[in-house]
């Protein structure tokens, strides 16, 4: 089975161990890459590969690693979350003051059911950039906004759990508001001065 990735190639001998392909495969990619997926014998896989290489390895003849360089993925991923906050943002206001005037209902509690969901993603987006190898000195304002979410966002799920509607609205207007607006602001500069906005 040969392996390839980029100008990568290794050909694997028979019988081949899942684990040895998938050790090679994070060898190459290392902190400069990220994993998109596998081209097993031509199919596209993009969830579950590493379960789909075991299951079809013994008769697999060439698997291509899908990945992107940190320089092209970072600049996608922030100006997906870019796009993200700059809509939430008004949201989460209007979500904070109805919280304050208990005016939240099943449907709205779904709402701000997802609407944590979308922090955590930006949260976890936020730590993918700070261990990326992009040097980029300006997104410390950003990891100093997120710090106090990040102590706090098992509190956050709590409150959206009990239904805790004082803390919640306050927890979104002081430590989310200010964590989305930074997130903005931040990368809309490094758009503007160090990274180049991907194309739509």
């Amino acid at each position: 089975m040969k392996l390839r990735m980029n100008e990568h190639v290794r050909d694997f001998e028979a019988p081949v161990a899942t684990e040895e392909v998938i050790r090679q495969m994070n060898e190459w990619i290392g902190k400069e890459w990220y994993f998109l997926g596998l081209s097993i014998d031509g199919d596209v896989v993009t969830t579950g590969a590493e379960q789909a290489l075991f299951e079809r390895l013994p008769d697999v003849h060439e698997v291509v690693v899908l990945a992107e360089h940190a320089d092209v993925h970072i600049p996608k991923m922030m100006a997906s979350v870019e796009s993200y906050v700059t809509k939430m943002e008004a949201l989460v206001v209007g979500f904070a003051n109805a919280l304050d005037r208990d005016q939240i209902d099943g449907a709205g509690w779904e709402h701000v059911e997802t609407l944590v969901s979308g922090i955590e993603w930006v949260v976890g987006f936020i730590d993918v950039v700070d261990r990326s190898v992009l040097d980029l000195p300006e997104w410390e304002r950003v990891m100093d906004v997120q710090r106090p979410v990040l102590r706090e966002l098992s509190a956050l799920q709590s409150a959206v759990t009990g239904r805790h509607t004082g803390m919640l609205a306050l927890m979104l207007r002081e430590d989310i508001v200010p964590l989305f607006t930074v997130v903005r602001d931040v990368i809309g500069e490094l758009f503007e001065t160090t990274l180049q906005r991907p194309k739509a």
